[in-house]
């Protein structure tokens, strides 16, 4: 697992660091990061110090805490995010197999076979946020899986998400659902989440190829998506689709 990233990068803490600031945009203080990585505090201290030394990691400070993030305008950025997501790749499938059978069992139309056993919603969701970064087939289904759990415990999914540092893209598929469904009521939830710190657009889909492609996805991206500081592929009648063929439940 992971033997490109493995070989060129020889610190397991440094690979787990990356994973976490760049792939799955966690952000926090060397207390919190070392708590979600099962890491010594000491550890995550020097591998953040020497990526913020290089420029890979921005530090600001938050009350008393100084809180560490992925710096995404690093000149490479998109080498090293295309390096880590090749890498994450191979060996994820089964837990990616997982997610989407928990999803279909809380009525995503997805073509595998639901699971039998399903742990709390609030899990399931927040883990198919982070698949869907690098699925766009599950991506384009969220708007309509959580207008399916409407009745659900939204503050138990914010929580679940907000431990995973994607309340940015929960917010964003909250007000796709409330927009192609006409619910204001989702609409007030995603309002809430927003974070107007983000003021560069940045790839909702880890793996972009090229410059090129980059272009033609920010000209490409719903007026919606780039609110939530995010670019994509995909305007919102692939999103509007699924409700289309679909019956809500």
């Amino acid at each position: 697992m992971y033997i490109m990233l493995s070989y060129l990068i020889t610190s397991l803490v440094r690979q787990k660091l990356l994973r976490m600031l760049w792939l799955e945009n966690n952000t926090g203080s060397v207390r919190n990061l070392a708590q979600k990585a099962n890491l010594s505090f000491a550890a995550v201290h020097k591998e953040l110090e020497a990526m913020h030394t290089v420029g890979l990691a921005l530090v600001e400070r938050v009350g008393n805490s100084l809180i560490y993030r992925s710096n995404t305008a690093h000149p490479s950025a998109k080498l090293l995010l295309s390096l880590l997501s090749i890498n994450e790749t191979p060996n994820t499938s089964k837990n990616d197999d997982t997610v989407r059978k928990w999803l279909k069992a809380i009525g995503a139309p997805l073509a595998v076979s639901a699971a039998t056993k399903l742990p709390v919603i609030s899990e399931i969701i927040s883990e198919a946020l982070i698949l869907a970064h690098h699925d766009a087939v599950v991506a384009r289904v969220l708007p309509f899986v959580l207008y399916c759990n409407r009745k659900e415990d939204f503050a138990a999914i914010i929580k679940s998400t907000a431990q995973r540092n994607e309340l940015q893209a929960l917010g964003m598929f909250l007000q796709m659902a409330g927009e192609l469904r006409g619910d204001k009521s989702f609409a007030n939830i995603a309002l809430q989440l927003r974070d107007r710190r983000y003021k560069r657009l940045r790839p909702f889909f880890y793996l972009q190829e090229g410059r090129y492609a980059t272009t033609i996805a920010k000209r490409n991206t719903p007026k919606l998506v780039s609110q939530w500081g995010y670019f994509m592929n995909m305007g919102l009648d692939s999103f509007a689709a699924i409700f289309d063929k679909h019956t809500v439940s």
